[in-house]
């Protein structure tokens, strides 16, 4: 894979002409790098060669020899720092860091997160402090989480999960992806309107096999 360390311009078509577009996955555990080859072949068939932002770690993970074996040669990296963050507080930190940075390189094209769930503290920082978001970079995400659509006891949890769908609608994303779809009926039910863009869609983890 071809490696980046070098900001690209604020331009729509690389030299290429193809369309600019980077998929940010830093970590490696669960399906998240089955989701980023799910991306990645998409715009392989569409003759666009996507960058894939991600760490040293997540790149010679086992996980990415399962996942982007026969896909992570045919596509570029840029290489993030290697996270290090041992307190939830600098873990948002550096996601905030790396985000930032992918939004640069993404400037005038498209920037794809295939688990945005991970990063609701960003989100949430960036709501109340505003910072980075660009409007040259058209954004979609896939959220996993939160549960907006189902009950939870605890005060502190319902109260979390009301922040989190107020940070939800305001994001500026192009496409807000989620796998269910009565969270979708609950944010019609509760704000009367979804997120801009909100799509349902099925869940990209594979089959398992039979047994």
């Amino acid at each position: 894979a071809n490696v980046s360390t070098v900001p690209s311009r604020c331009l729509l078509f690389e030299s290429t002409f193809s369309l600019k577009t980077y998929i940010f996955e830093p970590y490696a555990s669960g399906h998240r790098l089955h989701f980023v080859r799910i991306i990645a072949e998409a715009f392989l068939e569409l003759g666009i060669k996507p960058w894939l932002a991600t760490t040293d770690a997540t790149i010679t993970s086992p996980q990415a020899d399962e996942h982007l074996q026969g896909v992570i040669d045919r596509i570029r990296v840029h290489r993030l720092a290697d996270a290090d963050a041992k307190t939830r507080w600098k873990r948002t930190t550096q996601q905030s860091a790396w985000l930032s940075e992918v939004l640069n390189l993404a400037c005038g094209g498209k920037l794809l997160l295939p688990t945005a769930s991970q990063f609701a503290d960003v989100f949430l920082r960036w709501n109340t402090f505003p910072a980075g978001w660009s409007k040259d970079v058209s954004i979609e995400a896939l959220f996993l989480g939160p549960g907006f659509g189902y009950p939870i006891g605890s005060w502190k949890r319902r109260l979390l999960k009301q922040l989190h769908l107020r940070v939800a609608s305001r994001l500026p994303l192009d496409r807000y992806f989620h796998l269910d779809s009565r969270q979708l009926e609950f944010i019609r039910h509760r704000t009367h309107r979804p997120p801009n863009g909100y799509v349902v869609m099925p869940d990209p983890a594979p089959s398992p096999g039979k047994v």
